[in-house]
């Protein structure tokens, strides 16, 4: 799945070749349905995009561990397996808002405010 016919993800730097490398690598893959695969690979994109390192609050993202238990700010990611909640302020995100998220069709709250982030959603 690509919104620029696969440049990015090819280009060795950007956030989706990361992700895509970080998904490949993580041991649990083969078991996973494609809309997990879907969903880890939309939010290691964001994770990427946004300089998820320097986070102030980054634990358990990126690891193996099921995303629905991803630092969220105390709210609940997940409902039956899908992220219908990301909440994200003041955990000095910065960077630019990728359009990977759109990949996230139960996505239905967004709370990215009090960071440093540009583009649109």
């Amino acid at each position: 799945v690509s919104f620029d016919n696969g440049t990015a993800i090819r280009t060795a730097s950007s956030p989706q070749n990361k992700a895509l490398i970080w998904l490949a690598n993580n041991t649990n893959l083969d078991s996973y349905l494609d809309a997990k695969k879907i969903q880890r690979y939309a939010l290691a994109t964001l994770f990427f995009s946004t300089s998820g390192t320097s986070w102030n609050d980054n634990s358990t993202w990126m690891s193996d561990d099921d995303e629905c238990g991803w630092h969220n700010n105390g709210a609940s990611l997940c409902t039956r397996g899908s992220v219908e909640t990301l909440s994200l302020w003041e955990n000095n995100l910065v960077g630019t808002i990728p359009n990977e998220l759109a990949l996230m069709s139960n996505l239905y709250t967004l709370y990215l405010s009090d960071n440093s982030l540009t583009g649109t959603i």
